[in-house]
């Protein structure tokens, strides 16, 4: 078969024991109908497997071949039906990307996939920016020995006892401390 053809999908793939599995093959635009004589055919090859999965190219070529079934399928050319054209327009359209989208142009798509990637770069860097200055600041906040910095709690300790004594004092002296009022 001529593989610029057609379209199969899936072109491999594993079935359990007593299951099916659809293929669809599509047959790709031409530039000319094609003649009488042209024989397109497809080889549908299956053997016994351990695993659902598809095999290998080099798990295919160490099967002995008793083991593979073979099945050659011949496409056959015809003129489409109008009602099967009208259901093929149909399948086509549940399965068209939603319109706005469909209507997007690939050079507005490219210029949004460069937007969002330049923003998630902008993104990332001001990320950067911010651990960074993160960092800054929690090594600002320790001093060369490793504490923390400001007032330790003895020196909070000693401010308000000198700020209570100093009170008593004045109080004691006969100062009289009063509030000034505006």
């Amino acid at each position: 078969t001529a593989l610029k053809n057609y379209l199969v999908k899936p072109c491999a793939g594993g079935i359990r024991a007593g299951d099916t599995a659809t293929v669809q093959i599509t047959m790709l635009p031409r530039t000319s109908a094609p003649d009488a004589s042209q024989v397109d055919r497809f080889l549908v090859q299956a053997t016994p497997s351990k695993s659902a999965e598809s095999l290998a190219k080099e798990e295919w070529a160490t099967k002995d071949k008793k083991d593979v079934h073979e099945a050659r399928l011949t496409v056959g050319f015809r003129d489409v039906t109008d009602q099967e054209k009208k259901e093929a327009e149909e399948a086509q359209r549940q399965r068209t990307v939603p319109t706005p989208l469909a209507e997007t142009s690939l050079s507005d798509l490219k210029s949004k996939y460069q937007e969002m990637t330049s923003y998630i770069a902008s993104l990332e860097r001001q990320k950067k920016d911010i651990e960074d200055d993160m960092q800054k600041l929690a090594e600002q906040g320790r001093n060369s020995t490793g504490k923390a910095s400001g007032f330790s709690l003895v020196q909070v300790i000693l401010a308000f006892l000198l700020g209570a004594i100093a009170s008593y004092l004045a109080i004691a002296s006969g100062v009289s401390v009063a509030a000034a009022s505006t």
